[in-house]
């Protein structure tokens, strides 16, 4: 067994995700008429497009979440398994559905998002802490931490994982972000409008916001186009890289590359400009095919072209 096939991934797959795209000559802006063309419908989703991109990477990934009974739902789950993804832990549930987005996608690469969320349980199944404590596995990642995220993070680092999250600015723009308290995340991912929500300066990541020198040790920020950096408030070291110039078909799900990748190699100890580099190939790689998880890169392709770089 490889030193990737041993690295166990935990993923929390709320619901199933359906993605629908159309191309768009220009994204829409208020009172405006634009050419479109149905494209396609993929599954998707933050949660499923990061546990595809590490079975990629070759680590041995589980997802846990619910599931309907549904045609839209089956196909959802059978994608994951097709993806050398296991889903024993899913639980099925004739009361949920699928999450369902529509994608505009312009002829730059760049894309608009709606979304349609289905309803979902708010508490977690009472099956999941006791298999995540026999999983034991290295890292988990939440898409979203909620209720259910806080409840089972405990469970997962007793068991010696790190825990790892996104916080999306749409989530933070409902609540206080000065009341927000993540004791238990080891890795969080932010966007830059999520980060300045926060009181993190994109620009000076060292100068670390009142009361974030107790919270996650690592604390990731993407910044489209120019960049990434992540910064450990306890160490106060910060590296940024720069992102690989490229002609993208569609950025959906290179952000969930890119965070899959930064946490695949943070456990195989890359650190600095090196690990950055690799996460920013594997969301580069992933925006040059249409479709959440069609240009999902393999090690393989990362380190090809870092190499070349």
């Amino acid at each position: 067994m490889s030193e990737a096939a041993g690295m166990r991934i935990a993923v929390f797959t709320p619901l199933p995700c359906l993605d629908r795209y159309v191309s768009v000559s220009a994204q829409p802006c208020a009172g405006a008429k634009v050419l479109g063309r149905w494209a396609g419908e993929w599954c998707g989703g933050v949660a499923g497009n990061f546990a595809v991109a590490m079975a990629h990477l070759g680590a041995s990934v589980h997802t846990f979440g619910w599931a309907g009974d549904d045609s839209s739902s089956r196909r959802c789950v059978a994608a994951l398994a097709a993806a050398n993804v296991n889903v024993d832990m899913i639980s099925t549930r004739a009361d949920v559905g699928v999450n369902r987005t529509v994608i505009l996608v312009d002829p730059a690469g760049e894309r608009s998002v709606i979304v349609f969320p289905a309803d979902r349980p708010s508490l977690p199944d009472e099956t999941w802490q006791s298999a995540l404590a026999r999983l034991r596995p290295n890292l988990c990642y939440f898409a979203s931490w909620d209720a259910v995220a806080k409840e089972l993070a405990p469970t997962v680092k007793a068991a010696g994982g790190l825990v790892a999250t996104t916080l999306e600015s749409t989530a933070l723009e409902t609540s206080s972000p000065e009341h927000v308290r993540l004791p238990s995340v080891d890795i969080l991912f932010l966007s830059r409008e999520a980060a300045t929500l926060l009181g993190w300066s994109t620009s000076s990541p060292a100068a670390v916001p009142a009361g974030w020198r107790q919270g996650p040790p690592v604390v990731v920020v993407t910044l489209g186009s120019a960049g990434a950096w992540y910064h450990m408030p306890l160490e106060g070291q910060s590296t940024y890289a720069p992102v690989y110039h490229i002609n993208p078909k569609d950025t959906t799900g290179a952000g969930d590359s890119f965070a899959a990748a930064f946490c695949f190699y943070w456990l195989h100890g890359e650190r600095n400009e090196a690990l950055l580099a690799r996460a920013n190939a594997s969301g580069a790689l992933a925006a040059l095919a249409l479709g959440p998880r069609s240009g999902l890169p393999t090690r393989h392709a990362i380190e090809d072209m870092v190499a070349n770089q």
